[in-house]
């Protein structure tokens, strides 16, 4: 089990991660440059074990929201 980080529009692999968590991560300190335009073909593909059944988390926008929410869950439960 395996999460994938792709860019669409180079159709190349960014990186691959252990766990949804550290692709968000990720996600995030991309973000952090400043540079908006950069998050648009991005990702989020998570695939079982082979390869061959890779099914897309999400993608552009909703990639970005994603990883922000994520975010802010972590941070709630930190100060919970």
């Amino acid at each position: 089990m395996h999460d994938e980080l792709w860019d669409f529009e180079s159709r190349n692999r960014i990186a691959s991660y252990t766990s949804k968590k550290d692709a968000l991560e990720f996600v995030r300190a991309l973000l952090a440059t400043g540079t908006p335009e950069s998050h648009e073909a991005l990702a989020l593909l998570h695939d079982e074990a082979d390869y061959l059944d890779a099914e897309i988390v999400a993608a552009g926008r909703e990639l970005v929201d994603l990883a922000v929410r994520a975010a802010e869950s972590d941070h709630r439960r930190l100060t919970a």
